[in-house]
């Protein structure tokens, strides 16, 4: 069985890093590359995380690889994406939630870049 594998990049301004700057130190990029989970494919998985569930939002995304959409909940903005048989999640984390439209095209435009390499 293959896992999704996981990249993460911490995002920080130079010298932003000490305790009393909290909210810069916490930005972070997120890239999870799935793989196939038992008998489930990354595109099974990409159709099965667009059903709808109590209290997650999920709007469909144009102009990033085959299908794509967003999942945003109380907690965090993730875009998924499928192009192919290739599937993936991007995050962009550590922003407050006022900024969640710039969370979002921060992950557009990061996830066309990936879709783009694939």
């Amino acid at each position: 069985m293959r896992e999704a594998k996981t990249l993460r990049v911490r995002v920080l301004k130079e010298g932003a890093c000490d305790p009393g700057q909290v909210e810069e130190c916490g930005k972070r990029v997120s890239l999870i590359i799935f793989g196939t989970i038992g008998s489930l494919t990354p595109v099974q998985r990409f159709n099965n995380a667009k059903t709808p569930v109590q209290g997650i939002t999920k709007t469909p995304v144009t102009g990033v690889g085959d299908d794509a959409f967003f999942m945003v909940s109380q907690i965090r903005v993730t875009l998924h994406v499928k192009k192919g048989n290739s599937v993936f999640e991007m995050m962009v984390g550590g922003f407050p939630a006022e900024q969640i439209e710039q969370v979002k095209t921060m992950e557009k435009t990061l996830a066309q870049d990936v879709a783009a390499k694939l």
